[in-house]
Order: C-alpha cells, then sequence, then structure tokens
C-alpha cells in the first residue's frame, strides 16, 4: 500500500474503534472504509456459525428497500456465498467470474444488483466464533475499475481490526440489553431488591427499591450507601452484609411505622463483596382477585373467600364479614380447595402466599 492508503486505513481503525463504544458512529466506521477501498458501497455483515442465515446487516448507500429484498430474498441467492462458505478467516475473496452478467451462477441475483449499483464485488471473512461469523463486503459500479492486488493488501491490513470491532460491539449491545431486561424483569417485582457492594454503597434499586428510599422505610440512602433512621437497624444490617460478604446469606426484621419488614441479605454471586438484599412487608398486599380467577378459575365471590383465607380469617368470621351462612362459606371453600388441588385449608395458604407479586407501575410511579 502506498502512504494514502496507509493513512486511509489508520483512519478506518480509529473509527471502527469509535463505533464499538458508540454505535451512533458506526456509518462514520463504514464511510472510511469506503474511503480506503474506493468503494462508495460497503457492507458488513453477521451470519450464524453454519451461514444459513443473517442476523445483522450493517451497509453504506444501499438503497433502504433494496437492503430489505436483499435480506427477505436476494440473500440466498448471493453468489459470494460459494466463497465463504469454505474460506479462512483474513483470506480476500475476489472472483470476477461470480459477478460477471456474462458468466455468474445467479443471473437473477445480477440483475438485481446492477439495477442498484453494484457490478464488482469483494471481501471475506473477518471473524468467526461458536456464535456467528461476520464478513467484510465492498462493492463498486459498473463504472469504476475492478478490485486488485492494493484492494488485497488492504483488506489483509483492515480485516481483523473490522472483525474485531464487529464483535465488541455485538457483545456489548448483548450485555447492555441483558442488563436492561434484567432490571426490568426485577422491577416488575413488587418488594424491594438493592444491590450494594463490599462497603453498602448502592449499586442497583429495581422500582420498588427506589419508591422505599423516597418513602425512607425500612431503609435510606446516605452519601450513597443503603443505611437507616434507626441505629438498631444500621447495626443489623450490618452485621447482615457482613456475613454475607464472608459468603453466607443472613436476614433480620425491621419494624417501621409503615409495617414489619423482613429483609434478607445474600451473596451476590461472581462480583466480589457484592450483594442482593431483599426486601418484604409481613402485611404485604394480597394478590389481585383477577390474578385467582385466571390461575385457578375462582369465581368472584370464591377470590374474595380465598382471599380472606390468606389473611387467616375463619370460615365464621368470612361468613359474618360477607353477610352470607356459614354452610355457603363453607361451600366455597370446597369448592376453592378441589380448583386448587389440595384438601387442607393450610396446604391452600402455602399454595396461594406462593404466588409471586407483580408490579404494574412504572419507575416514576
Amino acid at each position: 500500500m502506498n502512504q494514502a492508503q496507509e493513512q486511509a486505513a489508520h483512519e478506518a481503525i480509529d473509527r471502527l474503534y469509535e463505533a464499538v463504544a458508540d454505535e451512533s458512529r458506526w456509518p462514520d466506521a463504514l464511510g472510511a472504509i469506503a474511503t480506503a477501498f474506493d468503494s462508495p458501497r460497503v457492507a458488513i455483515l453477521r451470519q450464524p456459525p453454519r451461514m444459513d442465515g443473517l442476523i445483522e446487516l450493517r451497509a453504506l448507500n444501499h438503497d433502504p428497500d433494496a437492503q430489505r429484498r436483499y435480506n427477505e430474498y436476494y440473500w440466498a441467492l448471493d453468489p459470494s456465498h460459494r466463497l465463504t462458505r469454505q474460506a479462512a478467516v483474513g483470506s480476500w475473496l475476489d472472483r470476477p467470474e461470480l459477478f460477471d452478467p456474462a458468466t455468474t451462477p445467479e443471473p437473477e441475483y445480477m440483475d438485481f444488483a446492477i439495477r442498484n449499483g453494484i457490478r464488482h464485488v469483494a471481501g471475506g471473512k473477518v471473524h468467526a466464533d461458536g456464535t456467528s461469523v461476520t464478513l467484510l463486503g465492498v462493492q463498486r459500479p459498473g463504472d469504476h475499475r475492478p478490485f486488485d492486488q492494493a484492494s488485497a493488501e488492504l483488506f489483509r491490513r483492515l480485516s481483523s481490526h473490522v472483525g474485531r470491532a464487529a464483535a465488541l460491539s455485538a457483545e456489548l449491545r448483548a450485555s447492555q440489553i441483558n442488563g436492561v431486561l434484567s432490571l426490568a424483569a426485577l422491577d416488575r417485582l413488587d418488594a424491594p431488591v438493592f444491590a450494594i457492594n463490599h462497603r453498602g454503597k448502592l449499586l442497583m434499586a429495581n422500582a420498588a427499591a427506589e419508591r422505599a428510599l423516597r418513602s425512607q422505610e425500612p431503609f435510606t440512602l446516605h452519601h450513597g450507601h443503603l443505611s437507616s433512621r434507626d441505629v438498631g437497624t444500621v447495626e443489623r444490617f450490618a452485621a447482615a452484609a457482613g456475613a454475607s460478604m464472608g459468603g453466607s446469606g443472613c436476614a433480620f426484621s425491621v419494624r417501621t411505622p409503615a409495617g414489619f419488614w423482613l429483609i434478607r441479605v445474600v451473596p451476590l454471586p461472581g462480583f466480589a463483596g457484592a450483594s442482593l438484599v431483599y426486601a418484604n412487608r409481613a402485611n404485604n398486599e394480597s394478590v389481585p382477585a383477577q390474578t385467582l380467577a385466571q390461575l385457578f378459575g375462582f369465581s368472584p365471590a370464591e377470590s374474595a373467600v380465598a382471599l380472606m383465607l390468606i389473611d387467616g380469617l375463619s370460615a365464621k368470621e368470612i361468613a359474618f364479614s360477607r353477610a352470607v351462612s356459614i354452610n355457603t362459606v363453607r361451600a366455597q371453600i370446597r369448592e376453592i380447595l378441589h380448583k386448587t388441588g389440595v384438601t387442607r385449608q393450610t396446604d391452600l395458604v402455602k399454595m396461594l402466599l406462593a404466588i409471586p407479586r407483580v408490579d404494574t407501575r412504572g419507575r416514576d410511579e
């Protein structure tokens, strides 16, 4: 490569790693690759390991409608697959006869390509692992010269960087998505969940935990650390956190004006010194009647009776509260037991208390 091509390669490499850190910079990276190859169109494709599908396509100067049609139909006809499936990572693939309308094995594909400004095609595999294969393709229109030896040298200079940047970008986005999904899942719990480091600094709080912090029940936030307005709670929490850092979980209870809280502190595997803190109120809200109806087919009356059983009321107390006869309540309890498949009220209450409590509110509610 001459000095100008070497400079263009350096520029492309810089832009690639900027794109890893900032997804919005990928068009700049593709543009730098296009400039280096003197190729107005560039594409980076990620495929499954067997190369029998398309995971992701990053493309520059490709018509969006043509790109959609390529993804949906023409991808399967692309003659470059004949080369790339067996090629080694880093090998430059340039077979002009596959993309010459007179000699191509896929005339339908070449008709589509030429109509969309693509006549000369080259590139190769730039990355392969157990999860995907990444390809770099460069395309020139018919009024451009074919690719040459300088293009091959440039590909060998850039290929490992393109592959590494594409893989890092995919891993980073997957990690970000997993993190968002994990927090979203925790947000659906109606009990507060906190994550703290070995010093008690708050690392994460789900939506219920953020609401609990705003109400200062059962914990408060002091200089970024989980704490409490009650000295005794601070001491019990410190002891529980210490036990968690030692590898064993610990539990304690806290009585506040808002009610009785049950606290568990457990180690967070994979994060040295970090712990998860679960807080739940002993007088937590009951399962919605609609949920009981969906789970067991309870009638509205049966759902109401089941909720009273959870609260510890006897059949006589339920009958008085609902202004019905005790025989009616006993018949409803028998039907509830039948629908849930248990024979004792104690087993019924255990089952109903085991139903996961989920939160339908957002973070700011």
